[in-house]
C-alpha cells in the first residue's frame, strides 16, 4: 500500500489533490530505482530539478540527479566547500528525466480541469497567458516537493540509497531562484529549507 498524497498533515496548498500526483511519484520511484547501488554511500544529497521542453510551462519535467561526496571534494577545490556542496550547478551532470507520457497527459488534464491549461493560437492577451503560465510554474513546483516528501516519508529513497538525504527541488530559470542553503540537520529530508 503507498503512503497517501499528500499526507495527511501537509500544509494547505493552492492544489488541494493534483490528480497527476501518482503519475509524478510512480515515475520518480522508478527513476530512483534505477540509480547505480553502488552510489548510495556516496550519495549526500538529491536534486529533483524542475525544467521544461523549449521552455514552455505546458511542458514540464523533472530531472532527478543529486551529487557525491567524491565530486563535491573535486569540485571544492575551485568553487570552496559550501558552494561546491550545495550549488546544484556544480553537482553531477544529466539525470533521470520524468515527466512524459502518463505523467504529461495527466499534468494537461489537470491543468485543464484548473483552467490554467491554454493553447497556442488561444485568444489570450500576453498577461493572461503568462498567468496561466505562472500557475502551471506553481502547479508543477507543488507536486515535486509533495513527492519528495512522500518519497522520504514511504521509504523509498532509503531503498534506493541505503539511507535518506535531503532533496532539494529547485527550477533554475524562475526569478528569484537561488541555490539552495545547507540544510538545516533539525528538518525532515526533504523539508523546505530556510
Amino acid at each position: 500500500m503507498t503512503t497517501p498524497i499528500p499526507p495527511p498533515d501537509a500544509p494547505a496548498t493552492p492544489f488541494a489533490s493534483p490528480s497527476f500526483l501518482p503519475h509524478l511519484r510512480r515515475a520518480t520511484a522508478a527513476a530512483l530505482s534505477r540509480l547505480p547501488r553502488a552510489l548510495g554511500p556516496e550519495v549526500y544529497v538529491l536534486s529533483f530539478r524542475i525544467g521544461r521542453i523549449a521552455d514552455d510551462p505546458r511542458r514540464p519535467r523533472l530531472t532527478v540527479g543529486g551529487n557525491t561526496e567524491g565530486r563535491c571534494r573535486a569540485q571544492c577545490v575551485r568553487h570552496g566547500t559550501d558552494e561546491a556542496r550545495w550549488n546544484p550547478l556544480h553537482w553531477l551532470p544529466g539525470g533521470e528525466v520524468v515527466g512524459d507520457g502518463p505523467v504529461a497527459a495527466a499534468f494537461r488534464a489537470e491543468a485543464v480541469r484548473l483552467g490554467h491549461w491554454y493553447e497556442d493560437g488561444d485568444d489570450l492577451t500576453d498577461a493572461e497567458e503568462d498567468d496561466c503560465a505562472e500557475a502551471l510554474y506553481a502547479l508543477f513546483a507543488d507536486a515535486c516537493e509533495r513527492v519528495a516528501d512522500a518519497l522520504t516519508r514511504d521509504g523509498t529513497l532509503l531503498r534506493a540509497l541505503g539511507r535518506t538525504v535531503p532533496v532539494v527541488v529547485h527550477d533554475p530559470v524562475l526569478a528569484g531562484w537561488e541555490p539552495p542553503r545547507p540544510p538545516d540537520p533539525r528538518l525532515p529530508p526533504s523539508a523546505p529549507h530556510p
